[in-house]
């Protein structure tokens, strides 16, 4: 099942890169520094982050790890069971950019789950990390697979989120679509 692959590939690619990037900040910038990377539009900026998007949520940190935690054991469940590709690729991204926060929350914790998360990539209004940009994209995944009717390949999730048929249903439906009658295969042996 190539949607495996891809999922656990994609988490495995992007958890390194977000640690390892992480690694070398903590390594070779001090917090508070300030280097210029692309210019004055992206710098080199050390912040331990207690809380979630832009610091929010800071007296509450175990609870964003906690959410964090369950959604992405939620999102690895169906990430494995979908049958599309596209969406292998972006829950594994929405995992990866969580967990990859998560570790920091763990690994600098000095209490239940309120350790902070290492950023470093200053945009000027925010700064963030390699997780934040891959949660970024996987947001942009979602958003693109929900526009465009990209089907999970989960039948009761396809049906929650776009309504209708689901695509056993769907599949079935035809055979006797040219007679006028339009019911599900074995449907009508259910009645008999």
């Amino acid at each position: 099942h190539w949607g495996v692959t891809v999922f656990l590939a994609t988490f495995a690619v992007c958890v390194a890169l977000d640690q390892w990037t992480k690694s070398l900040a903590l390594a070779h910038l001090t917090t508070g520094s300030d280097v210029e990377l692309l210019g004055r539009f992206v710098r080199l900026t050390l912040v331990h982050n207690p809380g979630a998007s832009l610091g929010v949520g800071s007296g509450v940190t175990w609870v964003i790890t906690l959410f964090a935690v369950l959604v992405s054991i939620v999102l690895t469940v169906l990430g494995l069971r979908t049958k599309n590709m596209w969406w292998s690729f972006v829950s594994s991204l929405t995992v990866a950019g969580a967990l990859g926060n998560v570790i920091d929350r763990f690994m600098y914790a000095d209490g239940f789950l309120n350790g902070t998360v290492v950023d470093f990539i200053n945009y000027g209004p925010f700064v963030g990390n390699v997780a934040d940009i891959v949660l970024t994209l996987a947001a942009v995944g979602i958003i693109g697979g929900v526009l465009f009717s990209q089907p999970f390949g989960i039948a009761w999730l396809d049906k929650l989120v776009y309504g209708g048929e689901d695509e056993r249903e769907h599949g079935e439906r035809g055979a006797n679509s040219e007679s006028g009658e339009n019911t599900v295969l074995g449907e009508s042996e259910a009645q008999n």
